[in-house]
């Protein structure tokens, strides 16, 4: 296929989808800005800059061409040549049934889960549905509070788009919804009810503008200038902004008479109940003491990493994509370069879990920190600064009840 700008003519395959578009197009074309000509795409093929992965529709193909206004890409590709008609031409081959496909799989890790006592998962809500009701995008922009809400953050948000999918093509989505920071997509399960998916919608869209927090963070953690507990209570603070803004939203649907689900509804009511007086004083002081300290999920097994205080469950979830070799590089970090002995360093990196059990990480990571101190129990400095590693105890007994005691091998030195 091809599309023809002016007097410039590129040749792409795969769907006509404005990212694809876009993207293939920059492959050939050095210094053009692919996020602005792919909004400029979905702008003037589909009226809206989010829409950025929809396929342009066969019926839409007179002749196996698709011309589009050129008015805006000068910008973007320089002067147009001169002479002739200047349009944009999609060059496309007959008309064919275009299945929706599911979102894209990314290697990226998403951004923090919902909170399940305040968001609960909308694969309840959908337990009674139809599964063949799957809800579609068009029913969720007539949504008025699509229109009221979602809209303006998606503005605000200008390459932030959104996808549907089920959580049979997706496992991720069990939990109704994610947003991916790599690809700035919200991924929201199609087989919730409508008025769930509008407020999965939201929530991850409030977690979108706070993806630069949580980068830097995550940044910080992998650079070592910040440790796993500090990395898990940071985590928990900026979600504690997503949480504040999601109920800014909800709290203005309330006063617009929408419908609101039940996760919604339990979000307003954790806050009448946790502080009744935020709604006039604004401090959010007991809102926090409230989400940093009880469980992510107030109705999780034990088993399950939700049953952790949310710092807890950030923390847990950190040191399962932790290897061997980054925890004793974190720690040649904190106490210098061949502080520890060298058969420490072999000890660790070749005896921690592999990723296939990564539950067993957590209490990997202890046995280790606690060797290291035995190590170094004559420099005060040095287990001063392990001590400060150490797990919460309430994370301790949770790692511990996943993996059991002695992950590790026995040290010998």
């Amino acid at each position: 296929m091809q599309i023809s700008i002016g007097s410039k003519q590129y040749s792409f395959t795969g769907e006509a989808t404005p990212a694809n578009i876009a993207q293939q197009i920059s492959e050939q074309e050095s210094g053009l800005n692919t996020q602005k000509l792919t909004q400029k795409l979905s702008e003037a093929l589909f009226g809206a800059p989010y829409r950025k992965h929809d396929v342009v529709d066969a019926g839409r193909f007179e002749g196996g061409v698709l011309e589009l206004e050129p008015r805006g890409f000068e910008r973007l590709f320089g002067s147009f040549a001169s002479g002739g008609a200047s349009q944009v031409v999609l060059m496309a081959p007959p008309p064919r049934v275009v299945v929706q496909k599911a979102a894209p799989q990314h290697q990226n890790v998403p951004a923090p889960p919902v909170p399940m006592d305040l968001l609960a998962k909308s694969s309840n809500g959908a337990s009674a549905q139809n599964s063949d009701a799957l809800v579609t995008k068009a029913a969720l922009e007539k949504h008025p509070a699509f229109q009221l809400f979602v809209l303006p953050m998606l503005k605000e948000l200008k390459f932030t788009t959104f996808e549907l999918s089920t959580p049979a093509s997706d496992p991720k989505l069990e939990t109704g919804a994610y947003f991916n920071p790599a690809n700035h997509c919200v991924v929201l399960s199609q087989k919730a009810e409508l008025s769930q998916v509008v407020d999965n919608l939201i929530f991850e869209l409030c977690n979108a503008r706070n993806s630069s927090q949580f980068q830097s963070i995550t940044d910080a953690f992998q650079a070592g200038s910040i440790s796993i507990n500090e990395y898990g209570h940071a985590y928990a603070q900026v979600e504690f902004k997503t949480q504040l803004a999601h109920i800014e939203v909800v709290s203005a649907m309330q006063v617009q008479g929408l419908e609101l689900p039940k996760s919604a509804q339990k979000a307003l009511r954790w806050v009448a109940d946790t502080d009744p007086d935020f709604i006039h004083t604004r401090d959010t002081s007991k809102l926090l003491a409230s989400f940093i300290l009880r469980p992510h999920d107030s109705e999780a097994g034990e088993r399950d990493v939700a049953s952790l205080s949310t710092p807890d469950m950030y923390t847990y979830q950190a040191l399962e994509k932790l290897s061997g070799q980054q925890l004793f590089d974190k720690l040649e970090i904190l106490l210098g370069k061949g502080v520890l002995p060298s058969k420490f360093s072999g000890w660790t990196r070749h005896n921690f879990p592999m990723k296939s059990v990564s539950f067993k990480r957590a209490r990997a990571y202890e046995e280790v920190v606690a060797q290291a101190k035995t190590l170094l129990s004559q420099s005060q400095d040095a287990v001063l600064k392990l001590e400060a590693l150490m797990l919460s105890s309430d994370l301790r007994q949770y790692a511990t009840l996943r993996a059991s005691t002695h992950v590790m091998p026995t040290y010998i030195g």
